[in-house]
């Protein structure tokens, strides 16, 4: 029995004889028409491969990173009350697809960026020193994502940190290793994984904070599987500031209507809806109308990187996008570098915000 079945087994078999519950929110399967792509017939085509009843092909392990991953599909799943999960047994899927060099092409090329550069958008970094908060104060973390995607985000953290007054510390990383891990690379991830570890250990106690919502699910949720975990609060700037609002500056009226789109990370994986949008509320003047989905059953706005396909990938965060604007707002919101650039990347017109960089604006 290979370890893929052993320890998947019991969740491949509950996806594989599915009724396809999942399908309508299956964003690549409405983006595409591919009935195939949903994911009880990806469970059942991998454990026939698994089995030998199947050849893994290059044409099964594109299917396998068709999936986003980001969980929108648990939300319809019939067994979601006893924890069953999707998203293990396609990662491990994908490391057994990449193990017998059948990643997809942009799959390869994502891993071949993160081997010369560090991260998955190639820049080529001199990282900072570390800066040791004081009092006790938030370090601000922060990797290639955000400094590739949302500069000026990054940029309105650290003022709005120091504007809650507890001095905080910084660390720039190359990588959390999350997008190593969801395309199947386990040795790049956790290389990233423990060199991030290391450098938090190094540090005085602090909670980590961070803008990037992929980032804090990474060190909150996944450092602890695998074995390393950080001991301290790991906070999403979002939740941070919230419990701060009395320090935060006042903001100035925006007699804009504003609609926020949720990201997967930040909702789905950490749970975090309400304190977003408790920071707009604080702008006086700003309507928030909401989307047809929201919180945790928001619409997947698109991939983290490596996506096989660049038109699914298109209309993926197309028909969010389309969703978005379609409650009438003149400006999305949103809290995530990945889905900032997603969304910005449907250039429909209507101007998209990091949250962070939008209360900056309101100053």
């Amino acid at each position: 029995m290979s370890d893929l079945i052993k320890t998947h087994g019991l969740e491949l078999d509950r996806c594989a004889f599915c009724h396809d519950q999942c399908m309508s929110a299956t964003p690549e399967v409405v983006a595409t028409g591919d009935q195939t792509l949903v994911v009880s017939r990806v469970a059942n085509f991998i454990r026939l491969a698994d089995q030998g009843r199947l050849d893994w092909t290059e044409g099964l392990a594109k299917r396998l990173f068709y999936g986003l991953n980001d969980g929108l599909q648990y939300e319809y799943c019939l067994v979601k009350k006893e924890g069953h999960r999707i998203e293990p047994f396609l990662r491990a899927a994908r490391a057994e697809a990449v193990r017998r060099g059948l990643a997809p092409a942009a799959v390869a090329a994502a891993a071949a960026r993160v081997r010369d550069t560090g991260n998955v958008f190639g820049c080529l970094e001199t990282l900072p020193e570390p800066v040791a908060p004081s009092r006790g104060g938030p370090i601000l973390v922060h990797d290639a994502a955000s400094r590739a995607l949302t500069p000026d985000a990054l940029a309105a953290a650290r003022l709005l940190l120091q504007d809650v007054g507890d001095g905080p510390g910084e660390l720039a990383i190359a990588s959390c290793g999350m997008v190593e891990f969801d395309l199947g690379y386990v040795d790049l991830s956790q290389a990233a994984a423990h060199h991030v570890h290391a450098a938090l250990a190094a540090l005085p106690e602090g909670p980590v904070v961070t803008g990037d919502p992929v980032l804090a699910y990474a060190l909150r949720v996944m450092y602890p599987q695998w074995g390393l975990p950080l001991n301290r609060q790991v906070l999403h700037l979002s939740e941070y500031l919230v419990d701060r609002t009395d320090l935060l500056p006042t903001f100035r009226p925006r007699n804009e209507v504003a609609t926020f789109h949720d990201p997967a990370a930040l909702s789905r994986g950490l749970g975090i809806v309400d304190a977003p949008r408790a920071l707009l509320a604080r702008v006086s003047g700003l309507t928030l109308v909401e989307p047809v989905s929201s919180g945790a059953a928001a619409g997947s706005d698109g991939p983290l990187a490596g996506y096989p396909d660049p038109a699914v990938a298109s209309a993926i965060r197309h028909a969010r996008f389309n969703e978005l604007v379609s409650t009438g707002a003149s400006l999305i919101i949103t809290s995530s570098p990945y889905s900032k650039a997603n969304l910005e990347a449907a250039d429909g017109g209507t101007p998209v915000f990091d949250l962070i960089e939008f209360l900056q604006s309101a100053r």
